[in-house]
């Protein structure tokens, strides 16, 4: 729903609108498209945060940095900055997969 409100056709829709839309013309699955590859992204997304988060402090350590607040913060925004670099275009595939028009008898 929160993707079809944002894209320009339905910018000036509300929600009960889109919410009535999708179920009138893709039924109750159609508020779960899009789900693949958003579960595709998120398995990555965390396991690339959580890799650069623990090397970033590992590498703090090697550099006699003493843990705490700044090397949560560092560890943090490098781990934001790698993940968000790398998983960018699995979202925008998520969002197109969300955005297009399903095909009702199209036979695929």
């Amino acid at each position: 729903v929160k993707t079809v409100l944002q894209s320009k056709d339905h910018a000036h829709s509300s929600v009960f609108r889109v919410c009535g839309s999708i179920l009138k013309n893709e039924g109750v699955t159609g508020f779960w498209r899009g789900l693949g590859p958003m579960v595709l992204g998120v398995v990555p997304a965390r396991a690339i945060y959580f890799a650069t988060y623990d090397g970033t402090k590992a590498l703090c350590r090697q550099q006699g940095i003493k843990e705490g607040s700044f090397t949560y913060a560092v560890s943090a925004v490098m781990a934001g900055v790698t993940t968000c670099t790398l998983v960018n275009p699995i979202w925008v595939v998520k969002t197109r997969v969300q955005l297009q028009q399903k095909q009702v008898g199209g036979g695929g």
